[in-house]
């Protein structure tokens, strides 16, 4: 029972809470779809593509319903969505906004927190908790600091020491192998820090790979460092796995000396590396796969170009991810030794047959 609360409690908490909100001369109204008065499949102007417009009857929060134009995404009756309401000299018109998403994600954070504390208990309460911390770091300090200015580099790399502190406290506890692990984590991030900043600039990347950014610049009046920013995106997104290995290479230590306390400092770290470079090869897999999976569809526009591969390679866009990747690629090596190192140090006096209360991957 204390877990399905738990569950809830973490669940509602990223549930939508705002569903009205202005935008310029934009007012957003969130509604119900009643009717659907018109569907029709009509050819994009100056292209052979076909898209279905729709004439919708949706019932506002407010009570009114109104006709909403759609030519954005299909939906049934009974969707809920969010509708733009414009002011014009004939009153107002109304076009889909976009879909109500809240739900369904919803369900799939439900689920999430459901296996996360079904399988890791209270360690797996504890990690979801510590999930929330980083997430109010990177939401409540980072941003707000990169927006006012602060060099994003070494702003990212204090806010990374931040939270790999709050989630190895939280998660694992205070204890002598929880500080090797940060430690091990910190020096890794550190590295990556100078290396990714050394090839930002080697490489000549702008920090303009997408619209997104183009927009943020735009937005802040170009007061922010873009390529900066570029290098604070690779630290945070290499943070987790780095995380990942240097607890996991500390745990190894502890079982290991625990199952084997006659084992020497020269054994053991033959034995963890051993672990480590295992779990090395499955993490670097996984962290290329995610850059490209995240890229996957701008891989495969690059695979219909007719331009020069050798050029499309060339692009900032591909040459973004491969930094990332490799950087973050000799981040995770780099912990491996520098975690099994300080894990030797860690279990110096520690009673034998009792092993660290840390994660296992």
């Amino acid at each position: 029972m204390k877990y399905a609360v738990a569950v809830f409690l973490l669940a509602v908490s990223f549930m939508p809470l705002v569903t009205h909100a202005a935008l310029g001369d934009v007012t957003i109204i969130h509604g119900t779809v009643e009717r659907i008065a018109s569907s029709e499949r009509r050819e994009v102007p100056g292209t052979a593509l076909m898209e279905t417009v729709q004439s919708l009857m949706v019932e506002l929060e407010d009570g009114r319903t109104v006709t909403v134009n759609n030519d954005r995404i299909v939906v049934e009756v009974g969707s809920r969505v969010y509708v733009a309401q414009y002011e014009s000299v004939d009153g107002y018109i109304y076009t889909l906004h976009d879909a109500d998403r809240g739900f369904a994600m919803g369900i799939a954070l439900f689920l999430f927190a459901a296996a996360i504390i079904g399988v890791g208990g209270w360690i797996g309460v504890r990690a979801l908790i510590s999930l929330g911390l980083s997430l109010g770091v990177i939401l409540y300090i980072l941003a707000p600091l990169l927006i006012s200015g602060y060099p994003p580099a070494l702003t990212s790399l204090a806010c990374a020491a931040l939270m790999l502190g709050v989630v190895m406290l939280v998660t694992h506890g205070p204890t002598r192998m929880t500080l090797a692990a940060y430690l091990a984590s910190l020096a890794a991030v550190t590295v990556a820090v100078f290396l990714g900043d050394a090839f930002v600039s080697f490489a000549h990347l702008s920090g303009f790979a997408d619209d997104a950014s183009s927009i943020l610049n735009i937005s802040t009046g170009s007061a922010l460092q873009m390529e900066g920013l570029l290098l604070g995106a690779l630290i945070i997104g290499a943070l987790g796995i780095v995380d990942d290995l240097a607890v996991t290479q500390v745990a190894a230590i502890g079982e290991l000396k625990s199952a084997n306390p006659g084992l020497t400092n020269t054994e053991l770290y033959a034995r963890a590396m051993r672990i480590g470079r295992e779990h090395l090869g499955a993490v670097v897999n996984t962290l290329v796969l995610a850059y490209v999976g995240a890229s996957l569809p701008l891989l495969l526009l690059f695979a219909l170009s007719t331009e020069n591969t050798t050029l499309l390679l060339n692009s900032e866009v591909i040459a973004v991810e491969v930094v990332r990747a490799a950087v973050g690629s000799v981040a995770l090596a780099l912990v491996v030794p520098v975690a099994t190192i300080l894990a030797l140090w860690a279990i110096r006096g520690r009673t034998p047959g009792h092993a660290p209360h840390t994660h296992t991957h």
